[in-house]
């Protein structure tokens, strides 16, 4: 149950952190980098949600070794969408 939440954060944060660091206010280097990750460790609790209360991970059938391929890639999923995501804001502000 817990490792569920945790790749499901993990997601999530990969997403925020990519998304923060692209940010024109938030990306710059005078914005001391603690700043950037704590803001993106709390919005990525706050878009998280709670912990699953039931275990529905479709990676749990798949054996352990098989894991890391379908996550690193999501993970590098979820970081370009969160780089689109930050440079669709960035054309918005500037």
């Amino acid at each position: 149950m817990i490792e569920g939440w945790v790749l499901g954060f993990s997601l999530v944060l990969a997403r925020t952190a990519t998304f923060v660091g692209m940010l024109p206010i938030f990306g710059g280097r005078y914005v001391p980098r603690l700043a950037k990750i704590g803001l993106a460790v709390a919005l990525a609790l706050v878009w998280a949600g709670s912990p699953p209360t039931a275990v529905s991970d479709p990676l749990a059938r798949v054996a352990p070794a098989a894991q890391w391929l379908p996550f690193g890639l999501a993970v590098g999923r979820e970081m370009v969408l969160g780089a689109m995501l930050g440079q669709a804001l960035a054309l918005f502000i500037l």
